[in-house]
């Protein structure tokens, strides 16, 4: 398959949603032992560490990658990071912890049409009709699956739904579909950029955003008192590779030949793939509607593909 092509990025979104899909329920246990406040900055310097070893090793094999990083393209990257990694991943943590992981991945679906929307007004990015039943049908039957597990009652996993946790989840909707789009825009502007390159750049700069944020509130002392906790720590370890190193490099790898609508689709598939995981996980009976929602997302998101 040509990797230059719409459908290979399509496929590394997806690949960004099987890795997304398994980090929550390791986030969610750390952000119960350590509070979100800690979790987001260490997960950021321990993911930038990696991606940076990663890039330097690369460029010693590619020198040439060096060269493909504009000021622009670094600009939006940097923009990108802070809107997602720090801004819209702080709220993501907070709704891990008040909501559970099933809840909130659900909610945080909208934001492919906060991308989708904002990519078409800024960006001119357009969405074939095919491709908007998909993404129809795709966001249908998760607001069908969110709205039937509400109603649902109280089950095994942790966490209860709030209207201050559903206000949190929608601001981080709010600013990961955006995020997407500003991604999205930094390989507009040079279509060179290589994405590895682009993957450790956006990280890092998020990592250091984070952390002179928290050396201004003088939250350091606090959040390097979690290193004590080896339990929460190996979570976080865990959870930090699967997510943000190698779900982020599928997930900007996609955005250098696919739209951002489509990729902050294709990347948000986690609450049709963690249905059947937190039955196994919580032991609960994997119910009728919720394999109709799984059926009726994966058909949608076959016509996005397709497009």
């Amino acid at each position: 398959m040509n990797a230059s092509s719409p459908v290979a990025g399509s496929l590394l979104a997806v690949g960004a949603s099987l890795l997304w899909t398994l980090a929550p329920f390791l986030f969610a246990s750390a952000v119960r032992n350590l509070g979100a406040f800690r979790v987001n900055p260490l997960r950021l310097a321990g993911a930038s560490i990696v991606l940076s070893g990663m890039a330097a090793v690369y460029a010693l094999f590619r020198p040439d990658i060096l060269h493909s990083l504009t000021a622009p393209s670094a600009v939006w990257l940097g923009m990108s990071g802070i809107a997602g990694l720090v801004i819209g991943d702080a709220f993501y943590l907070t709704s891990l912890g008040l909501l559970g992981p099933r809840r909130t991945l659900m909610i945080l679906v909208l934001a492919p049409v906060v991308s989708a929307l904002v990519a078409r007004g800024w960006l001119g990015e357009t969405i074939s009709l095919r491709g908007v039943v998909g993404m129809t049908l795709t966001l249908t039957a998760l607001a069908a699956a969110t709205m039937q597990e509400h109603r649902t009652g109280p089950s095994g996993e942790p966490g209860a739904f709030s209207l201050k946790g559903l206000g949190i989840a929608l601001l981080a909707v709010l600013f990961h579909g955006s995020a997407a789009v500003l991604t999205r825009k930094a390989f507009l502007s040079n279509a060179s950029l290589d994405p590895a390159l682009a993957t450790a750049v956006r990280v890092c700069a998020s990592a250091l955003a984070i952390w002179i944020v928290a050396a201004a509130r003088g939250q350091i002392p606090s959040i390097v008192s979690g290193l004590t906790d080896r339990h929460a720590l190996a979570r976080l370890g865990q959870a930090t590779l699967l997510g943000p190193v190698l779900g982020m490099i599928c997930y900007v790898s996609a955005f250098k030949t696919a739209p951002a609508g489509i990729v902050s689709l294709l990347s948000s598939l986690s609450p049709v793939l963690i249905i059947p995981i937190t039955a196994w996980r919580y032991h609960e009976r994997l119910k009728v509607y919720a394999l109709v929602c799984m059926a009726l997302a994966v058909a949608g998101v076959c016509l996005v593909m397709l497009r």
